[in-house]
């Protein structure tokens, strides 16, 4: 107490340890992203806090969480991700790459990771919309403060375009018409490879999308 009082009294430098980080997308229950690197190189990637699994062109790699001061680090044998917050450095085990989380198409993975085949999305107001043809459709809206689950239909058009999916249930109807003509994200700029008109309880709504899994039977 005295040396907290008295001046001139030395005293050591206070240590202060941060907590771990995780990947910014990784959850406990899973989820999916998207690395863009230096070099014309990229890769998917999965997993959960304790483990990521990289899908690179010899395969799938698990790599395992290891413990660090600050940052997160990730390896397995000679393949590494280490960095802190949306920047990493990976090493394949031949090269490093300088590699930043691609927001954008970590949607994209994230939404395939949980068995979504479709995406698509609007603005004014914002809105998303995520179509697993052996599940239900997921529509998200009014920038979040809106959301319902429907089941997907059988889709007409089953071989041309546009493909239509009309559904309604006791609470809620939503015509979805995917047409194969290249889209701009009128906010953003950027390019998807559907253009996409979506009907929800009556309101009409237009947008881009991605196709993630054939849609086609």
């Amino acid at each position: 107490m005295c040396c907290l009082i008295l001046a001139g009294c030395a005293s050591s430098p206070a240590v202060h340890h941060q907590p771990e980080e995780r990947l910014p997308v990784v959850s406990k229950e899973g989820s999916a992203f998207y690395y863009q690197c230096d070099k014309d190189f990229g890769f998917p990637a999965h997993g959960t806090e304790d483990a990521i699994t990289v899908d690179l062109k010899d395969g799938s790699h698990t790599l395992r969480r290891n413990s660090v001061e600050a940052g997160f680090h990730y390896s397995q044998g000679k393949i590494s991700l280490q960095g802190k917050g949306d920047q990493a450095y990976f090493n394949d085990g031949s090269q490093r790459y300088q590699c930043v989380i691609d927001r954008r198409k970590s949607l994209w993975e994230d939404a395939r990771y949980r068995g979504a085949d479709f995406i698509a999305m609007g603005n004014e107001p914002g809105w998303k919309l995520e179509l697993s043809r052996q599940g239900d459709m997921l529509y998200i809206g009014d920038y979040g403060t809106v959301s319902f689950r429907i089941a997907t239909p059988k889709s007409s058009h089953a071989n041309k375009s546009p493909l239509v999916f009309a559904a309604k249930d006791a609470e809620h109807s939503l015509w979805l018409s995917i047409e194969d003509k290249p889209c701009v994200d009128t906010m953003k700029g950027d390019r998807f490879d559907v253009s996409v008109s979506l009907v929800v309880d009556g309101r009409p709504l237009t947008g881009c999308g991605m196709i993630l899994n054939p849609l086609y039977p």
